[in-house]
């Protein structure tokens, strides 16, 4: 769910920038679907009033950190312009 209580998805490319020890970081890039166009002219997102913001679908690009507190699991961090969480991640 988006801030305007639509589903939103992403498809996003994302590669390992840093490895070590139990540290991971990556930066990732893509597309999201679901805004509705909302985000066209948005007096805090850069670029907004082009284009790129203009479709349904928007780009998104940003970074993770991860710390691997087990073999398959890992808290992680993640950083995009506007937005951040905090969340479990488990490994199959």
């Amino acid at each position: 769910m988006n801030s305007y209580r639509e589903p939103t998805f992403a498809l996003c490319y994302k590669t390992e920038i840093f490895e070590r020890g139990r540290w991971r970081a990556h930066l990732m890039a893509g597309t999201a679907y679901g805004y509705k166009k909302n985000l066209y002219n948005y007096p805090t997102i850069p670029l907004s009033g082009t284009i790129l913001f203009k479709t349904d679908f928007v780009p998104v690009g940003g970074a993770t950190l991860e710390y691997l507190v087990l073999d398959k699991l890992a808290i992680k961090a993640t950083f995009i312009p506007l937005v951040g969480g905090l969340g479990l991640q488990y490994s199959l």
